[in-house]
């Protein structure tokens, strides 16, 4: 089989966390996973962030990785990407 990798966006958390379904019928596929730091982000191409390597905030989806192109344990289905602003 040939499989050509692609890059894939990831998202480093600054602090490690926890996932959990909340619906009963879904545990099955999205099992719980623990000790999460990097989450693969699943963009469309409409989705436009800000540069990398800067703080970002980001809304989605999350579900667990069902696939061996699948970089991460945890996967994000990106609704919107914004510069995270830091409080003072």
């Amino acid at each position: 089989m040939n499989y050509r990798a692609k890059s894939a966006a990831i998202l480093e958390l600054e602090s490690p966390v926890c996932v959990r379904s909340g619906r009963q019928n879904d545990l099955e596929i999205n099992v719980p996973r623990d000790n999460i730091r990097l989450i693969q982000l699943v963009l469309l191409p409409s989705i436009v962030g800000p540069v990398p390597d800067s703080k970002i905030a980001v809304t989605g989806t999350l579900f667990a990785a069902d696939a061996e192109q699948h970089r991460t344990r945890v996967l994000l289905y990106v609704k919107a990407i914004n510069r995270a602003y830091e409080s003072r």
